[in-house]
């Protein structure tokens, strides 16, 4: 069972308990299919041994080198001590078969299962459905050509050493790293112990040196492909080098490319290149992995507890085994960006991770810099995955503060709030009813005074299409906000936007719309439920103006035409898949106590002229909200804990998938 569903049965014991049991029914088979979250277990149940299967029961010997397809489907691992090479089908639910090898050590050339293997571990992935394997106890470089189904030799001449020569003719010992640069058509690998950076020439079938004892790169190490470049990594002193190919040159050495001094890394035991980032696996216990562009910055990690593992890393993130002799393994996938693989020869799995940046956009009030209130999602939507961008005050993103200062929290936490907990919930449950669908939710959102029934319209279809947003779900939580439409100045559309000072400043008369809102004005005037002190236009309270069933009823109408027209504009959109795309509307009451009454009756009302389908979660939270004490705080701003946020999370998960607005169906047996 996941950490998260403990957080569920552990918070929620009846609530959780009865909706897991209607969904996995009495048999309580498990039909699983990979989590997806921030750390993930990919392949591989932690003992070692040699099975293929499904990727929870498969077993693995030391698994070291890591390469993927170039569609990013298929994941190629060195399993070192089983002398195979395996393959992790990510299109099949991270299926495990074995590739190459038949598990006794040796040499030998042949069909895929009967060749035969010595330690393999490290892997590069070659044109034409080709794998370059380093054979590290034959020290040879093998092809496995899945065209033809055989295993070749490439080049080596089982000796170590570094002499360059016809590929089958050359010493190939010690490999560390080794990557194909397709600009030069060529195999480059290192080796530190001879000092080596080399290159096996796939069009001439040469093995030749690029450098040997460079005192910039005495021990060349880890390399890494990124943008067209070159990145190599020194072992002995931390520095990271971009070598950029010359187009023109007299031969190729280490003066055939453009070097350029990087940042330093911390014993850096291999590198990847993922969304213009360039990624080190590092042997070092308070900073396992590392951005080293544009500068060099540690990778901190935040749970799904909301918990924050800042002074020891090493004991919190998935690299314990850091520190010990086997390196670790990264490969970046390529169908999603700045998501990692990484194998562990020591605990016998491969691990995913995403950087989100999680860290630093932790703090749930602020803007990351691509315009969300959320961790930093790449804007490249990855396969297999349904976006919802959640949109609301600061109920979906604040927790009160007793409930910061009780976990002992800096500021708010991104991952106790609304949208994390419906991602997990959602993810959660598709891996164990076998979906093959990944929910990534997604939060925009400000603080009440910023006009939560206007300020989405101007914003959310600018996200919808930078993110390729499936789904929008609007919250409100019900209350009457007429200041922007008598205070800003309106678009094309009838919709207000924000104004300049100069504009506020205007006389009221000149800033009194035709229609509606001068409608409304001119009523409250007769009534004297408005006044203009100041020059400012300010409406009586709600129990005042509900009084008037004729007045509330325009005010719901110019209260809703904003999501109105934003949702007609969303539902003229369509995703790069050409889905329309919905948009949904919530209603949470505020406080713990309390929650019905006329300003819910008046809020149905504006979601009626809205025209938007609801989730009406007032009746659900007011039935268990005293079963979940303390679910919100009393008075102030009535924001929710903690809990409070995955109750709703939980909420709005379940109303999702019941009402079938997002693809939920098992995979066909």
């Amino acid at each position: 069972m996941s950490g998260y569903l403990k957080t569920v049965f552990r918070g929620f014991p009846l609530f959780a308990g009865a909706f897991l049991w209607a969904w996995l029914g009495p048999s309580g088979a498990w039909a699983l299919y990979p989590m997806q979250s921030f750390q993930d277990l990919v392949a591989g149940n932690g003992t070692s041994g040699y099975a293929d299967g499904p990727f929870y029961s498969a077993l693995f010997h030391a698994p070291q080198g890591l390469a993927f397809n170039d569609d990013g489907t298929q994941l190629y691992v060195c399993d070192r001590d089983n002398n195979r090479i395996r393959m992790v089908d990510l299109e099949n639910a991270n299926q495990v078969t074995t590739l190459a090898g038949n598990g006794k050590p040796g040499y030998a050339d042949g069909p895929l299962l009967d060749a035969l293997f010595n330690r393999p571990t490290a892997l590069a992935v070659l044109p034409n459905q080709r794998i370059a394997v380093y054979d590290n106890g034959n020290a040879l470089i093998r092809l496995i050509d899945l065209n033809k189904k055989t295993v070749t030799t490439l080049a080596g001449n089982k000796t170590d050493g570094w002499s360059d020569g016809d590929a089958l003719k050359a010493s190939l010992g010690e490999v560390w790293s080794m990557v194909y640069l397709p600009s030069r058509d060529g195999l480059y690998f290192t080796q530190p112990g001879f000092g080596t950076l080399r290159k096996l020439d796939l069009k001439t079938g040469k093995v030749l040196t690029i450098f040997r004892g460079k005192p910039e790169a005495p021990q060349p190490g880890a390399l890494a492909v990124g943008g067209g470049d070159l990145f190599l990594a020194d072992k002995s002193q931390d520095q990271v080098y971009r070598l950029s190919p010359k187009d023109k040159f007299a031969q190729e050495d280490d003066k055939s490319f453009d070097w350029t001094a990087l940042s330093k890394g911390l014993r850096i035991q291999n590198m990847a290149w993922s969304g213009g980032v360039l990624y080190a696996a590092q042997q070092d216990r308070n900073a396992p992995l590392a951005r080293l562009t544009p500068q060099y910055q540690p990778v901190t990690f935040v749970s799904i507890w909301g918990d924050t593992q800042t002074t020891d890393p090493f004991v919190f993130s998935l690299f314990w085994d850091v520190d010990l002799p086997d390196p670790v393994f990264v490969a970046a996938d390529p169908a999603s960006e700045r998501k990692l693989y990484f194998s562990h020869p020591r605990t016998n799995i491969i691990t995913s991770y995403r950087d989100l940046y999680l860290q630093e956009n932790k703090f749930a009030e602020a803007f990351n810099q691509d315009g969300l209130t959320d961790f930093r999602y790449p804007t490249a939507k990855p396969a297999h995955t349904f976006r919802i961008l959640v949109v609301g005050d600061s109920h979906t993103f604040h927790q009160f503060d007793a409930d910061v200062k009780k976990r002992g929290w800096e500021f708010y936490n991104r991952f106790a709030t609304l949208s994390k907990r419906t991602e997990e919930t959602l993810n959660t449950l598709a891996a164990l009813e076998d979906v093959p669908t990944h929910y990534e939710v997604l939060h925009c959102g400000q603080v009440g005074g910023n006009h939560q029934i206007v300020w989405p319209y101007h914003l959310v279809p600018d996200l919808v299409k930078k993110f390729d947003i499936d789904l929008v779900i609007n919250f409100f939580t019900p209350g009457v906000d007429l200041d922007p439409f008598y205070q800003w100045p309106y678009d094309a559309e009838g919709v207000p936007t924000q104004g300049s000072p100069e504009y506020t400043l205007k006389p009221y008369q000149e800033r009194l719309q035709p229609g509606l809102p001068k409608e409304i004005f001119d009523l409250c005037q007769d009534k004297k439920l408005v006044s203009t002190d100041n020059g400012q236009v300010q409406f009586a309270s709600f129990d005042q103006l509900n009084q008037y069933p004729d007045i509330t009823d325009k005010i719901a109408q110019l209260m809703a035409r904003p999501m109105k027209i934003l949702a007609e504009k969303l539902g003229a959109m369509r995703t790069r898949d050409g889905n329309a795309v919905r948009m949904e509307v919530v209603i949470i009451p505020a406080g713990e106590f309390g929650g019905t009454g006329p300003i819910y009756d008046f809020w149905r009302k504006v979601i009626q002229y809205m025209g938007t389908p609801t989730f009406d979660f007032v009746s659900p939270l007011t039935a268990l909200k005293i079963s979940y004490y303390p679910f919100s705080e009393r008075g102030g701003s009535d924001h929710f804990s903690a809990d409070g946020h995955l109750l709703l999370g939980f909420l709005l998960a379940h109303e999702l998938i019941q009402d079938k607005l997002i693809p939920f169906e098992p995979r066909k047996k």
